[in-house]
């Protein structure tokens, strides 16, 4: 006899045969390869006796020598049985059928059912020989390419898990087929729980599991499961891509993610699986807003820089008006009329009250920035109020506007701190005056109901020199002139408006405005009554 090359390789093959004197016949014929310890052989005298064996060791067994006829399990149900419980194991054992001599339909059906060889009986222990040798030989060739594959599939893991972004893979049925550790641990679950996720539907089943959210950036609104990348790679779309994704775990932990996927496709173009990478972009995030922090920074010092070199010109104005004014008024006092000394006084007074207001208005800033600012609400009279605003703007403007008063006698009565809303209505009316020359300011009160509430509306609106939308935009921003004009053509800090801003939402308020330029602004504001 030959001997079978097995490098040392002991083989383990089963005999299942209802005929007991194979337990003999067998082991003298190949006497000599188990003694090398090349052959183990191992019996059963039925199919169901053999298949307890090779699911209980499905690892153990490398050839199946089968009879086709027996009692209990036959050799075909054997085949089937080994298919359905084995799987993919059942690609690395052997079967080989024993059949009767001519029995050519039922050995075509054996190998159908996975069978690799046949042999028929009465036994030609040569040919029984070499059939188990060339059984083997495959065998081997196929276990060494198995365990190649395993080993680049070992290694596609290993790389696929080095990877700094997470990796999953889903089927066309929304089946996840694959995750890395960094998906793994993105979706704040422990190593030893990946298997939890695989197998399971996408996104719904694995949410459930991993027990997070996944939310639209920034909010709590759930992410549109129509936009996820890898669903419309798994649609055929190339290449998808978001960064507006995140993910909140239940302890709290909010990770924003920027998700690529694409489509794979077999040789027939067919959408097989879709692949995605996730990208845990919160240290980006951060030096983002990190960055937009130090611009908005840079941006207020310069604001704040701008503002007081605007400021230091607007307090020396009145301040060198004052102390000119109150040298004339002493040098000349006794040379002037009565006329030209109540003219100088009045001057004098007129720059001391803008002086007394550009400090109040920085004085309110810096209450309002540090927080220091409080109100004294109590419930008054709308219409002398309003009454009382538009006498002092008549008295105050010096561009001949006319200003339009609409407010009902009968508007009744709010609940607000009357000298935060005099000062709002006064900043409101004065900037329309200051824009405006030889134009028409309008100004309309009016009470409303919304959402069972009752509302006061303010509005103040004017013929002016209007605003562009940049202006608009920088309008209520702190230590920001709207016009931005370095010629202080119109004066002021450029307070008034943020400070008409930040108390009007501090009683519960809003301010809005519209405007174009050269066709004049229209200022809202609306309290509740």
């Amino acid at each position: 006899m030959s001997v079978v090359n097995r490098e040392k390789m002991e083989a383990k093959i089963l005999v299942v045969d209802d005929e007991p004197d194979l337990e003999d016949l067998i082991p003298q014929i190949f006497e000599q390869q188990i003694e090398n310890n090349e052959f183990e052989f191992v019996f059963a005298h039925n199919g169901q006796e053999a298949l307890d064996k090779l699911i209980a060791q499905p690892d153990y067994f490398d050839v199946v020598l089968t009879d086709i006829n027996m009692p209990e399990m036959d050799g075909l149900t054997l085949l089937e049985k080994l298919q359905e419980n084995l799987q993919e194991k059942f690609s690395l054992i052997k079967a080989v059928i024993i059949s009767a001599y001519g029995d050519m339909n039922n050995i075509r059906k054996a190998m159908n059912k996975g069978a690799f060889d046949f042999i028929t009986k009465p036994f030609d222990f040569d040919d029984l020989e070499l059939t188990i040798s060339k059984t083997l030989k495959v065998l081997q060739e196929i276990k060494e390419a198995w365990k190649r594959e395993r080993e680049t599939e070992r290694n596609l893991r290993n790389f696929l898990n080095a990877l700094p972004v997470g990796v999953l893979v889903i089927d066309p049925e929304h089946k996840i087929s694959y995750v890395n550790d960094e998906a793994v641990k993105i979706y704040g679950l422990e190593q030893q729980e990946r298997k939890n996720i695989i197998g399971k539907i996408f996104p719904e089943e694995l949410e459930k599991v991993a027990s997070h959210k996944r939310c639209q950036a920034g909010t709590e609104d759930s992410y549109p499961t129509k936009n996820m990348p890898i669903l419309r790679a798994l649609q055929g779309e190339e290449n998808p891509s978001v960064d507006d994704l995140e993910i909140r775990r239940p302890e709290g932990t909010v990770i924003p993610l920027e998700v690529s996927a694409t489509p794979i496709r077999n040789e027939e173009g067919e959408i097989t699986y879709a692949i995605a990478a996730l990208q845990d972009i919160t240290e980006r995030k951060q030096a983002e807003e990190e960055r937009i922090r130090r611009a908005e920074a840079e941006k207020a010092d310069h604001a704040k820089t701008i503002f007081l070199a605007n400021t230091s010109h607007e307090l020396k104005t009145p301040l060198t008006a004052i102390i000119s004014l109150s040298e004339t008024l002493q040098e000349a006092g006794e040379d002037l009329t009565p006329e030209q000394q109540s003219s100088l006084a009045q001057r004098i007074t007129n720059n001391g009250k803008f002086l007394l207001s550009l400090i109040l208005d920085i004085l309110d800033m810096s209450k309002i920035v540090e927080g220091r600012m409080e109100l004294d609400s109590e419930d008054f009279e709308i219409a002398p109020m309003v009454q009382e605003v538009g006498e002092n703007i008549k008295s105050y403007d010096k561009n001949n506007n006319t200003l339009i008063l609409n407010c009902p006698e009968a508007i009744g009565i709010m609940h607000a701190d009357i000298t935060r809303v005099r000062q709002c209505l006064n900043n409101l009316l004065s900037n329309a005056s200051k824009f405006t020359q030889q134009g028409t300011i309008t100004f309309d009160i009016s009470r409303y109901t919304e959402d069972s509430k009752d509302w006061i509306s303010f509005q103040v609106r004017d013929t002016g020199i209007g605003m562009t939308e940049e202006q608009i935009a920088k309008l209520f921003q702190r230590f920001t002139k709207g016009d931005g004009s370095p010629t202080r053509r119109y004066g002021g800090t450029g307070l008034g408006l943020s400070i008409t801003k930040e108390l009007c939402e501090m009683m519960g308020g809003n301010i809005s405005v519209e405007s174009e330029p050269s066709k004049g602004s229209t200022f809202t504001m609306r309290l509740p009554a």
